[in-house]
Parts: C-alpha cells; sequence; structure tokens
C-alpha cells in the first residue's frame, strides 16, 4: 500500500495536468502565446511557447519541465521568473530550443544521456524535409543520468527516470 502525503499528491496532479495539456494541438498553442496557470501552490503550467511546461517553485529560484522553443525564450523567462534547474524531455526544439536563454541566465540543465546525445548530431528529418544542426555547446545538458535519478527541489521530492 503506497502512502502519500497531500503536498506529493498535489505536485502529481500538476504534473497529470500539465500531460492533459499536451493534448492540445501546437498549432493552437503557437497562436495564443505563452500564458501561466497556476496549478498548486507550486507548480505553474506554461502554455503556447511551443511546448507545455511545468514550472516548481523553489527558494532561489524554480526547477522547470523543458523550457520551450527559441522564439518564446523571454516570455518562458519573464514567466518562470527565476531558473534554477530545467530537465529536458527529450531533444525536440519545442523543448529544448530556450535551453541556451536560460543557461546563460545560470540554470543547470539536465536531461537523459541519449538527449544529450541527440542534441550533438545533425538531425535529418526526410518527412519534414528539414536538417537540424547540432546545438550550441551553451544549449547541452550540463548533467545527465542514464537510468533514475532523484533530488528535492522546493521542499517536494523529485524522481526521473527513462521512459
Amino acid at each position: 500500500m503506497a502512502v502519500m502525503n497531500l503536498r506529493r499528491r498535489e505536485f502529481l496532479q500538476g504534473l497529470a495536468a500539465g500531460a492533459i495539456g499536451l493534448s492540445f494541438s501546437r498549432p493552437g498553442l503557437a497562436q495564443t502565446g505563452p500564458s501561466a496557470a497556476k496549478l498548486t501552490d507550486k507548480l505553474t503550467l506554461i502554455t503556447g511557447a511551443g511546448n507545455n511546461i511545468v514550472v516548481l517553485a523553489g527558494e532561489g529560484g524554480n526547477l522547470l519541465v523543458d523550457c520551450g522553443d527559441a522564439a518564446h525564450a523571454q516570455d518562458v523567462l519573464r514567466l518562470a521568473g527565476s531558473i534554477k534547474t530545467v530537465f529536458n524531455t527529450h531533444w525536440h526544439l519545442e523543448s529544448t530550443g530556450a535551453n541556451e536563454a536560460v543557461a546563460k541566465m545560470g540554470a543547470k540543465l539536465v536531461a537523459h544521456e541519449n538527449t544529450r546525445l541527440w542534441m550533438t548530431q545533425e538531425i535529418i528529418h526526410d518527412w519534414e524535409k528539414k536538417v537540424f544542426p547540432p546545438r550550441a555547446k551553451e544549449a547541452l545538458p550540463t548533467e545527465t543520468f542514464y537510468t533514475t535519478g532523484k533530488t528535492v527541489f522546493g521542499g517536494e521530492p523529485v524522481e526521473y527516470r527513462l521512459t
């Protein structure tokens, strides 16, 4: 039997709400521009920045799950406030495009090792007729993991893993 305190339950509910938000069409989100919606006292969901971003408030800065595209980097910085850590869920530009901007503001970038490796390669999407060049060194995650990890942020346990 799992026992979960209320704060952890609120955190998980916020993450679930963020995942539900992923079902919105990206063109629809892009047209409205970035906006923030408070989910709990510590969780905020930013939409319209190329990808949904979950923000966990902490002392001395916030933790973000993804950071949106480069075109909306300044909006994300404004809406998220001081950013201490960003977890990149994958290499796509709608999730990591603002990496360089948040890193320049002092944020630590964390991702699975494979995400970092994808970001160092030229990626050719034949079906889109697009070539994605390797990312700038400043945009690459500075901390990586292979299987799982855990930390405490803002007094909340944060567990991450390869899925």
